[in-house]
């Protein structure tokens, strides 16, 4: 699912945004039709204009939220790291199939879904697949870290049964190309998790499998 990933701080700034440019551009209108024409203007035509000029920035800010805030510097700018497409590493987790035997390495995949506004996240693994349920983008500007957390349930077929899984992970992320951090489950279990985007789109791969299929290389999984 989506949820929305903004602070409130950053949602009420949209907010003003949107309204001021509202304003602005009504405003102008009513100085270019003041300025050139000498008819007087009905409430009709005013409310008219009114709905024209916020349905104009609406269209301006829905571009903006899916699309332009993505281009050249204004993910910097904005302090919104674009994590957009796949991602592919490894979870080396604590939990033991047999006691006293840890895990192997797992090879892990992240599809991750993204506007302005909101974040998706499916997980797959060869065994087991998953998505977020709560997602949100958290910076410090003291320290200038950004992490990306969520909430997560897992989708775990055993025994003729499916198993549900909860858990929360909490990454740092490193660069746009570069996800490190650990995740807790209610299993329990807990692990690190290292992810490398290898694409920024998401749109032809919906399973490990085809994943797997276009990165088969075990090289290509590591993530450093």
């Amino acid at each position: 699912m989506e949820n929305l990933t903004l602070t409130s701080k950053e949602l009420g700034l949209l907010v003003k945004i949107l309204f001021w440019s509202t304003v602005a551009i009504f405003s102008s209108w009513l100085a270019i039709r003041f300025a050139f024409f000498e008819d007087l203007l009905s409430w009709q035509r005013l409310f008219s204009m009114v709905s024209s000029s916020f349905a104009l920035t609406s269209g301006m800010f829905f571009i903006f939220c899916k699309w332009g805030w993505k281009f050249s510097i204004l993910p910097e700018v904005i302090g919104r790291p674009v994590l957009e497409g796949v991602w592919i590493g490894e979870l080396v987790s604590n939990y033991q199939v047999v006691p006293g035997e840890s895990m192997p390495p797992v090879k892990m995949v992240f599809v991750i879904k993204q506007t302005y506004l909101t974040l998706s996240l499916q997980s797959f693994s060869a065994f087991q697949s998953g998505s977020s349920e709560v997602e949100a983008i958290l910076s410090n500007p003291r320290t200038g870290s950004v992490r990306l957390t969520y909430i997560f349930e897992l989708r775990s077929p055993y025994k003729g049964e499916v198993r549900l899984v909860k858990g929360v992970g909490d990454l740092n992320v490193i660069s746009n190309e570069l996800l490190k951090g650990g995740y807790w489950t209610n299993s329990p279990s807990n692990g690190e998790l290292k992810m490398k985007k290898v694409s920024s789109t998401s749109k032809a791969f919906t399973s490990f499998s085809d994943v797997r299929r276009e990165w088969s290389n075990d090289h290509d999984w590591s993530a450093s």
